[in-house]
């Protein structure tokens, strides 16, 4: 894995962050400046978990990796980054 590169810039209401990651392995991740700190602090470990679970690069579809992020936070297994 590269490095993540965190910007804060405002984002559609609706949108809370996203991740982009490029051809060197790295990531960067964008996280709503318009939302408050807890918000944004959520946003971004929810990315990180994405990143950390190799989500980019996985074949299944986008709801079932969100699944897998959210069931990892409701069961307390959270990812330690």
């Amino acid at each position: 894995m590269g490095d993540t590169f965190i910007h804060l810039l405002p984002l559609p209401a609706k949108v809370y962050a996203l991740t982009i990651p490029d051809e060197c392995g790295n990531f960067t991740i964008i996280i709503n400046s318009e939302l408050d700190d807890l918000l944004q602090r959520r946003a971004l470990e929810h990315e990180l978990k994405h990143v950390a679970l190799d989500h980019f690069y996985d074949e299944n579809d986008v709801a079932q990796d969100e699944r897998e992020v959210e069931g990892k936070a409701k069961n307390g297994n959270l990812i330690a980054i």
